[in-house]
């Protein structure tokens, strides 16, 4: 089985985004538009996904 790792974060303009990260360090998913609420960020992400037991972190810094 392959392990993902799921990252929520802030983008440059402050918006929530998230995106879903594989095992060979490939991203695999995406949202495709920024989010000025976390909450809206975590139901997208609920709908595209199916992963319903999301609890993200704060984290405000950009992903490299």
């Amino acid at each position: 089985m392959t392990k993902l790792t799921l990252k929520v974060y802030r983008d440059r303009s402050r918006k929530w985004r998230w995106k879903l990260i594989g095992g060979n360090n490939e991203k695999v998913g995406a949202s495709s538009e920024g989010f000025e609420r976390k909450a809206g960020v975590l139901k997208n992400l609920r709908l595209v996904t199916g992963i319903t037991d999301v609890e993200a972190p704060s984290e405000n810094k950009v992903p490299e």
